[in-house]
């Protein structure tokens, strides 16, 4: 019995047609992501060294100087620094940060990430991710944490902001410290 081919693709006898199709096709797909270190701008040095991408480093620059009551749509690849888009101001400027991601893990790692760069910034650890599973203790604290301000970023899920986390945002607002509300994938609004 011959191995299965495509008739549109000449194989050889016993060649794979998949590492055939991939072989072929391979100089058409360049990396998925292209480093292009650059210098980081003075309002981000604390916090990196280089931006990844020139897309990065705009995107890092339009969040930094967006004007208040205004939308701003970040649209970069998977994995080329959104998330520094976000908590670069977030840190660098005035307020609370709500980022709000598709699942709880994400919010979960996220917070890790967070942690990570502020243990480089000798920043106190706290809690970052605000979900369901949560203690009740732990729940009742962050929110009285994040209504007295202290709060610079959470992440959270859509289902925790229209419950438990709501009248927090709400008050935020209404006082003036909601820096930014962070839709991080657009599937979610």
């Amino acid at each position: 019995v011959e191995p299965w081919s495509p008739s549109w693709l000449s194989c050889e006898l016993k060649q794979d047609p998949f590492k055939k199709v991939f072989q072929i096709n391979a100089d058409l797909y360049p990396a998925r992501r292209r480093e292009n270190p650059m210098s980081v701008d003075p309002a981000m040095a604390s916090f990196i060294k280089t931006y990844r991408t020139p897309g990065q480093r705009e995107a890092v620059r339009a969040a930094l100087g967006q004007p208040a009551g205004t939308t701003l749509t970040i649209n970069l690849p998977t994995g080329t620094g959104k998330t520094l888009a976000i908590i670069g101001p977030a840190l660098s400027q005035r307020g609370t940060t709500i980022v709000v991601v598709p699942t709880t893990a994400l919010a979960i790692d996220l917070e890790k990430r967070f942690r990570d760069l502020l243990t480089n910034l000798d920043q106190p650890e706290e809690r970052y991710a605000y979900y369901g599973e949560l203690d009740e203790t732990v729940k009742e604290r962050f929110r009285e944490k994040l209504l007295e301000g202290s709060k610079r970023v959470v992440f959270t899920s859509p289902e925790t902001l229209n419950s438990s986390l709501r009248y927090c945002v709400m008050q935020l607002a209404e006082r003036g410290l909601l820096r930014a509300l962070v839709i991080d994938e657009a599937h979610i609004v």
